[in-house]
């Protein structure tokens, strides 16, 4: 940090003053002072403000927590008073119990700041932080009472009694926790000034970041983290940013290093759990995404996003019962999302509840009316239960609305064969065709239906199925042979269809 030695320095000097009792007091609205005197008229508007809380909250049956709630109150009004326009809390709610405050910058809430007050001697007064506290904030900021801080007191003085940055008081330290005298910390004074200009840079580089995604220079976005990070190490949001710029360039490694990175410095950030979950994914580690996802509802019991992308990983994993379960979690949370119903009846398929995922497409084009899959499935679906009439409705309704979706008109293809009405099932058989060139049993049914045809218009043939059976032996007794002469020449299995004429698919 740019001026840090100026900063320990004035530490000293404000030190010396602060036991003489010579500091610079608060008289202006967000201008520094170097400390601020609590009146009789505040401390009853924040001990009102506590009883309401009281007779909301169990947990002030509890002196202690009654105590570190007014203390923080205490805190979090002096700090106000001089930093109000810059910093602000977050969490209060979670926080609540805490002996801390964690305040960010009202500009961008990437930068966290612990803040704890103290009271006692300054020479004995210790800030006791554990690892947690610093991994997960980028700065501390210590506070301290030379008073009593009690409900009934008539006024109550707090000092700023310094900061520092959590990667220096982290760097070299393995055992925690770690207590902080006044000498340990920065001039206070100097806490806006580096704010300011740390948020001036932080930005700057985040908007150019940006530009470059938007451009699609995902190797200029990483430029401009790995500046954010050269300042600000602990940035766990921007990892998560970089990671997300190196998964677009294709290195996934690197985008796991930096999610892995952002958890370890935020174990709770459900954020970094979902991409890291996402990237495992696309890798093909379904049980690792499951992990992290899992991780992500621990965190988020409300993600009806976590729950979604778990199932996939669960339906990849084929663990379809888990798969299911998670789907209809989804559609608990977000009855809105058509894709958990569309997912939900594909697993229902798979399961056999045929009535079940019928009515679950059905609602999945309800939320969305343009999902040519659906309407495909739902051909399936009245195809099994032997509703031919329905299933050509419902593939006629896909190709209408995604024209070259192959397999409906393969599948429109099969009950046309089944009706006899060949002229149109050939129609079928050549659009699938069209839009689906390694369509093996397409093409195969094609040229089968072709020949067929063709010798139909010179004599009246056997009847198609029969003349299916000859021609397969005809194919069998003609393979041996070619077997015969050149043995080289094995086919691979995947160039012979399986039954082209089972309707099943």
């Amino acid at each position: 940090m740019e001026g840090k030695a100026i900063l320990r320095e004035q530490q000293k000097d404000f030190i010396s003053r602060l036991k003489r009792g010579n500091l610079l007091p608060y008289k202006e609205k967000y201008v520094f002072g170097e400390y601020v005197t609590i009146s009789r008229d505040a401390i009853a508007s924040i001990v009102d403000s506590l009883e309401i809380l009281k007779a909301d909250d169990d947990s002030f049956s509890s002196s202690t927590v009654a105590q570190n709630i007014f203390k923080n109150r205490i805190a979090r009004h002096a700090i106000s008073l001089v930093y109000g326009d810059l910093l602000v809390e977050v969490n209060p709610d979670k926080n609540i119990v805490n002996d801390y405050l964690v305040l960010a910058l009202r500009e961008s809430r990437r930068f966290r700041i612990i803040v704890k007050i103290c009271t006692g001697n300054i020479s004995d007064t210790k800030w006791v932080f554990y690892a947690d506290d610093l991994g997960q904030n980028q700065m501390v900021f210590c506070l301290y009472s030379p008073d009593n801080i009690s409900l009934d007191a008539q006024h109550i003085t707090v000092v700023f009694a310094g900061f520092n940055c959590s990667e220096y008081l982290l760097y070299g330290r393995e055992t925690f926790p770690l207590s902080l005298s006044v000498n340990d910390l920065l001039y206070a004074g100097g806490l806006r000034p580096y704010l300011s200009s740390m948020l001036l840079e932080t930005n700057d580089y985040l908007e150019r970041a940006n530009f470059c995604n938007s451009k699609g220079d995902y190797r200029g976005a990483v430029y401009c983290y790995n500046k954010i990070l050269e300042s600000h190490s602990r940035d766990y949001k921007t990892y998560l940013l970089r990671a997300i710029a190196y998964w677009r360039l294709g290195e996934e490694k690197k985008a796991l290093e930096d999610l892995d990175r952002a958890i370890e410095l935020n174990p709770n950030y459900e954020l970094a759990y979902h991409w890291r979950g996402f990237v495992k994914y696309n890798l093909k580690d379904y049980q690792g995404a499951i992990v992290d996802f899992s991780e992500e509802i621990r965190v988020n019991p409300m993600s009806a996003y976590a729950y979604y992308r778990r199932a996939l990983a669960y339906e990849k994993a084929k663990n379809l019962l888990k798969a299911f379960e998670d789907y209809l979690q989804v559609i608990r949370l977000n009855r809105n999302l058509y894709q958990a119903f569309y997912n939900c009846g594909n697993v229902r398929y798979e399961l056999g509840d045929k009535e079940g995922a019928l009515a679950d497409y059905q609602q999945a084009l309800k939320l969305n009316p343009s999902l040519a899959k659906a309407y495909y499935n739902i051909g399936k679906v009245y195809r099994d239960l032997g509703d031919n009439e329905r299933a050509v409705a419902n593939y006629q309704k896909a190709i209408e609305l995604l024209p070259s979706y192959a397999k409906a008109h393969y599948n429109l293809a099969l009950i046309y064969m089944e009706r006899g009405e060949y002229r149109m099932a050939l129609h079928y058989y050549e659009k699938a065709c069209e839009f689906a060139p390694d369509l093996v049993q397409a093409k195969h049914n094609k040229k089968l239906l072709l020949e067929y045809l063709e010798a139909g218009e010179k004599n009246n043939v056997i009847p198609l199925r029969e003349y299916k059976v000859r021609k397969e032996k005809e194919e069998k007794v003609a393979e041996k042979g070619e077997k015969v002469e050149e043995k080289e020449k094995k086919p691979k299995e995947q160039d012979f269809p399986t039954d082209p004429w089972d309707t099943r698919n």
